[in-house]
């Protein structure tokens, strides 16, 4: 059994006359069970927990993405709202993305954002989804200087390299893997996989972004997130079928749940 610890099924490419339950059957037909849509503004946070209000195995966050920045500051009250609801099991996607955001007030924005959803997790004793890219001390030293769980949460769709990971690690976060490690280009990053104990680590698609090979073509869905746990299994050259069951106990461990 597989888990896609990470997707955006309200930003998912659907087909004419596809429904998003056809989504999660087709990923149910491919073993996986368990889903987190993660929430990257206030409306999108509001339309996944509608969608998983109907949807077995499907879990929200509530968080605002580094690049969608708001000005009003009601926003905090909203997102606070927003993860008190009983779907809700993680505050973000929050982070740094210096690669895009290259202004001084952007990225000073960001990191004040990321400070509120630290709080907020510490408060709500819901675990961090952290995005981080190209802002790797700054993401680092606010997470030193603020999280207060053992398990504060996960460094999603981590490409970066092995001192990083083990900074991660040491502040108890999980590091989550996406399609990324089955492109030809990301042996460097094949090599981090190879060094992370199995036990923390995650597997995710990113979906609809990011689809694995053979389908980098296309647009991604929850389903593919098995070939990232097969690229897992030739890396570590272990059973697939451990992989799988190894990183579906690290969700639930992180995140307090049971897929069934």
């Amino acid at each position: 059994m597989f888990v896609d610890s990470h997707c955006h099924l309200s930003q998912l490419k659907l087909q004419q006359n596809q429904m998003l339950a056809d989504v999660i059957e087709a990923a149910n037909n491919e073993n996986v069970r368990g889903f987190l849509s993660v929430a990257t503004d206030i409306d999108n946070a509001l339309a996944i927990q509608q969608q998983a209000h109907t949807l077995k195995n499907v879990w929200v966050t509530a968080g605002l993405h580094p690049l969608h920045p708001i000005s009003d500051p009601a926003w905090h009250k909203q997102l606070e709202a927003l993860a008190l609801h009983q779907s809700c099991v993680a505050i973000g996607e929050t982070g740094l993305d210096y690669y895009y955001a290259r202004e001084k007030d952007a990225q000073q924005w960001q990191r004040d954002a990321l400070e509120y959803h630290i709080d907020l997790s510490n408060k709500l004793g819901k675990p961090l989804v952290i995005h981080t890219r190209n802002a790797q001390q700054h993401t680092l030293d606010i997470l030193k200087a603020n999280v207060k769980s053992d398990k504060p949460g996960v460094i999603h769709c981590f490409t970066e390299d092995l001192k990083l990971a083990n900074s991660f690690l040491e502040l108890g976060f999980y590091i989550s893997f996406s399609g990324i490690i089955t492109f030809k280009n990301a042996q460097s990053l094949r090599d981090v996989v190879k060094q992370i104990p199995l036990e923390r680590i995650l597997i995710e698609t990113d979906s609809p972004y990011l689809a694995p090979e053979p389908f980098r073509k296309e647009s991604n869905v929850p389903q593919y997130v098995v070939e990232v746990a097969k690229c897992i299994s030739l890396i570590k050259n272990e059973p697939i079928e451990h992989i799988a069951r190894q990183t579906t106990v690290n969700f639930e461990n992180l995140f307090d749940l049971k897929v069934s």
